[in-house]
C-alpha cells in the first residue's frame, strides 16, 4: 500500500461573459488539474451560476479558495447566436452558436437541469455545426464543409438556444 495520498484535482476558475435576452451576466467554469472529462460551471452553494456583477462571482470564487485564470475563458452571446441562425451561416457565425449551444449546456448541467436535446435532428444539427467549424485538427486539407440547412434544422438551433436561454434565466435575480 502507496504511502502517497490522492490529492484532489486543483481547480482554477474561468471567467466568462454571458450575454442572455438583452443582459449581461457572468459565470466560472472550473477547470481541473489534472483535466476532467467536462469542466461543470461554478456554483456558490445552491446560488444560481449565473451573476450579475463580475466582483460578486470574482467574491464567491475568493471565498472558496478557487483561483482564477488570468486569462478570461471567452465571452457567449446568446443573443447575437440566435440572430445569426440562417441558411448561409459564415464560420464565424456558427462559431457563435455552437459556443452558445455548449455555454447553455454547461449551465444548465449545473442547475441538474439537462440540455435536454439529444434526439437525431438536435445530434444532425449539432453534428452540421460542428464540421462547419471546419477546424484543421478535422478538415482535409483543401477542403471545406458547407452545411446545407433545413428549415427543421434551423428551427430546432432555435428551439435548442431560445428554451435553454429561458431554462437557464433567474427567476429570483441572479447574484
Amino acid at each position: 500500500m502507496s504511502s502517497e495520498s490522492v490529492q484532489p484535482a486543483a481547480l482554477v476558475a474561468g471567467l466568462v461573459s454571458l450575454r442572455l435576452r438583452g443582459r449581461d451576466y457572468w459565470y466560472a467554469v472550473l477547470y481541473a488539474d489534472p483535466p476532467a472529462e467536462e469542466d461543470p460551471a461554478y456554483r456558490h452553494g445552491d446560488d444560481h451560476p449565473l451573476y450579475v456583477d463580475q466582483a460578486a462571482l470574482v467574491a464567491d470564487l475568493g471565498q472558496n479558495g478557487i483561483p482564477i485564470d488570468e486569462e478570461p475563458a471567452g465571452s457567449v452571446d446568446v443573443d447575437r447566436a440566435r440572430a445569426v441562425v440562417g441558411y448561409r451561416m459564415s464560420r464565424e457565425e456558427i462559431a457563435a452558436v455552437i459556443t452558445a449551444w455548449n455555454a447553455l449546456d454547461d449551465i444548465t448541467k449545473s442547475l441538474g437541469v439537462p440540455l435536454g436535446f439529444s434526439g437525431r435532428l438536435a445530434n444532425r444539427c449539432y453534428d452540421k455545426l460542428f464540421w462547419g467549424l471546419n477546424l484543421e485538427s478535422v478538415t482535409p486539407p483543401g477542403e471545406w464543409y458547407v452545411p446545407a440547412w433545413r428549415p427543421r434544422e434551423l428551427a430546432k438551433i432555435d428551439q435548442v438556444l431560445r428554451e435553454c436561454g429561458t431554462r437557464i434565466t433567474p427567476s429570483q435575480g441572479p447574484n
